[in-house]
């Protein structure tokens, strides 16, 4: 059964040179349990960067899966302890990137609001050796 829910989702990235960019968007979801694992799915915004895509979150305790559809696609994994390298695939082309998860916690309360993701990694663009330090909050409001 899918539960409909509202989310605030919380993206900080800080460049090499230390510069910090800061991403709040509240918009509403679903929420969904599926062979064990949670799933919460929304629309991206214009606010993103990312409008007319789609983002699927498949959460289990020591791995969040991010995938995302439309004019930007990618397929992200977070997982301590273990890099993952993914192509982000964009309107401008096609970008080898290496994820370095450093916290991943996920809590989905049974009562659904006040639930929590929080992820904390390090994003490489492959070819150029150049990244950012990344943090992303989800919380369901």
């Amino acid at each position: 059964m899918k539960s409909e829910i509202k989310l605030r989702i919380i993206g900080t990235q800080r460049d090499e040179e230390g510069e910090k960019n800061t991403i709040e968007l509240v918009t509403e979801g679903k929420l969904y349990r599926k062979d064990g694992a949670d799933y919460i799915t929304y629309d991206e915004s214009e606010i993103s960067g990312m409008e007319n895509s789609k983002t699927r979150l498949r959460l289990e305790k020591d791995r969040v899966q991010m995938k995302r559809t439309g004019q930007s696609s990618s397929d992200m994994v977070f997982c301590k302890e273990q890099n993952h390298v993914l192509d982000y695939r964009t309107p401008y082309g096609i970008f080898k990137m290496e994820i370095a998860t450093d916290s991943l916690e996920v809590e989905i309360r049974e009562e659904i609001v006040g639930s929590t993701v929080d992820i904390s990694y390090t994003l490489t663009m492959v070819d150029s050796d150049s990244s950012t330090e990344n943090k992303l909050k989800i919380e369901i409001i």
